[in-house]
């Protein structure tokens, strides 16, 4: 999805959902008063960390070449420098992994195609937000939360070896890319609070429609649309239903992550001219695994 395809789907997506919101302005204040005390409460303290680390460790370039690469691309048939952004998306969660990978394809050592499946591996939830937030905060167990987050990623690396026999074994070179901090702290700090920032406002935005829509749909109904928007929300609602019901929705919320979130990777991939529609497909697929295993195994998550 090129740069102008994404500002026209976003122009319009605004002109048909602005009017639902001015309908009562009222209950849309009072949506976006509890949108806001779900981030002051659970996702700034679980995040805040987490993104100054992540900030760091990027500072170091999104080409970064890790060990482990060699063993990375013989499993996914990917340039072993996308071991990188696979990691730090595991570890810090959206919208890092899609970021770095944005950042592999500035070096001009990566394919485009390549780029798209790796921030499709890599475009993943961390476990502070999986365990901290969804898993202590809403449902009231860390265990609940680890098992999601660990299903999350063992969805993601099943569709990758799935789509690593559709690709050829790439040639194992020696990326050449700096490793050195490029980057002040001061500068780090910025910009993960206006990265927190701009989280807040996404799921203050897209929490509003959800607390909307609760008024005239069910409370299932309005818990599914909320999967779909953005996944703080949609983990949320999905602690409100019984746990037979509300724990494998939330695993689809966590491994597709939400358009919210899509939204944001699309920020950075959209740019540079890489398609982001692939990882829209995948990430449906991953969530709906998810979902799959997250009901076989329910017996031993609860």
């Amino acid at each position: 999805m090129t740069a102008k395809k994404y500002a026209n789907m976003l122009f319009y997506t605004t002109l048909i959902l602005l009017p639902i919101l001015l309908m009562d302005g009222e209950r849309m204040a009072d949506a976006v008063r509890a949108s806001l005390t779900l981030c002051a409460r659970s996702l700034i303290p679980a995040l805040l960390v987490p993104l100054v680390l992540s900030g760091i460790l990027s500072a170091y370039g999104g080409a970064l070449v890790l060990p482990g690469g060699r063993v990375f691309t013989k499993i996914f048939h990917l340039p072993r420098g996308g071991l990188s952004p696979f990691l730090l998306g595991a570890l810090c969660g959206f919208p890092i992994g899609a970021k770095t990978a944005a950042e592999l394809y500035d070096t001009g050592l990566y394919a485009k195609d390549d780029i798209t499946r790796i921030a499709a591996l890599s475009a993943n939830t961390g476990p502070a937000f999986a365990v901290a937030v969804v898993g202590t905060s809403f449902f009231g167990s860390a265990r609940i939360g680890w098992w999601l987050y660990l299903i999350q990623l063992f969805s993601a690396i099943v569709l990758g070896v799935i789509n690593a026999k559709k690709h050829p074994l790439p040639s194992i070179c020696e990326e050449t890319v700096s490793n050195t901090l490029h980057i002040s702290l001061s500068d780090i700090l910025y910009k993960s609070s206006l990265s927190l920032l701009t989280i807040t406002g996404t799921v203050a935005f897209f929490g509003t429609f959800c607390s909307l829509f609760s008024f005239f749909l069910p409370q299932s109904v309005t818990a599914v649309i909320a999967a779909i928007l953005e996944v703080g929300n949609g983990t949320y609602y999905a602690s409100r239903l019984p746990s037979a019901i509300g724990i494998p929705l939330a695993s689809f919320a966590i491994s597709f992550s939400g358009i919210s979130v899509l939204f944001q990777n699309a920020a950075h991939l959209g740019v540079r001219g890489i398609p982001i529609v692939p990882i829209i497909s995948q990430k449906l697929l991953q969530g709906s695994l998810a979902m799959l295993l997250t009901l076989l195994l329910l017996p031993i998550l609860q």
